[in-house]
């Protein structure tokens, strides 16, 4: 019996009410969020999903190209391990942008169990 280790997937700031408001969406037609739906729905970029954070935060030196790029990978159904992925980067340095970025305040974490 391996425990069950709740996802945290992370989500930029200027995503989350977007995806909330989708969230409750689905659980208002009394569908639950599993990462099976995650998955399927990934393969559709959301709406929001192309929204972007304003480009003077490179310039401004709060993010490199990277981490601005990562950023972006951020939007509520991609698991760390898939922005890992889908970057072509390791996941230890995937790690580390998320947490730079959550450490600048731009990201939430959502819990899927």
């Amino acid at each position: 019996h391996v425990a069950e280790v709740p996802l945290k997937i992370p989500i930029l700031k200027i995503f989350e009410k977007d995806f909330l408001k989708s969230r409750k969406l689905i659980e208002k037609k009394g569908m639950v969020l599993s990462e099976e739906d995650l998955r399927s729905v990934q393969n559709q970029k959301p709406v929001w999903a192309s929204k972007r954070l304003p480009t003077q935060v490179i310039i401004q030196g709060f993010l490199n190209k990277e981490q601005y790029k990562i950023a972006h990978f951020a939007d509520g159904f991609h698991t760390v391990a898939d922005i890992a992925e889908e970057a072509g980067i390791p996941k230890a340095e995937i790690d580390v942008i998320i947490d730079d970025l959550d450490d600048l305040g731009l990201l939430k974490f959502i819990d899927i169990k």
